[in-house]
């Protein structure tokens, strides 16, 4: 598991894909402030998925791998949303469900 930031992780590329992850358990327990409203919990959740996100992509252009391709599942991105930062929603497979 790699960090790109406190609530971004990925796992090793395999077979030019990259399957992202939004943290641990243990990292929203210790990272996310208590005192925080929802939306505000939201906001910072999304903040630091968009700062693990260009993370990853500065590190796939240093590293000259730009057709590797990103998978992951969110609960907390709505399909909108997810297009708006250039993902498209696909129907999640039998082990996923």
């Amino acid at each position: 598991m790699i960090y790109y930031s406190s609530l971004f992780i990925t796992e090793k590329e395999q077979k030019g894909i990259i399957k992202i992850h939004g943290g641990s358990l243990f990292d929203y327990v210790f990272v996310l402030d208590k005192t925080l409203s929802g939306k505000q919990r939201t906001n910072f959740i999304l903040q630091k998925y968009l700062e693990g996100l260009l993370n990853l992509i500065d590190v796939c252009e240093k590293d000259g791998n730009t057709l590797v391709k990103i998978k992951g599942t969110t609960y907390i991105l709505n399909e909108r949303t997810a297009n708006k930062i250039g993902f498209n929603s696909i129907k999640t497979d039998i082990i996923q469900n």
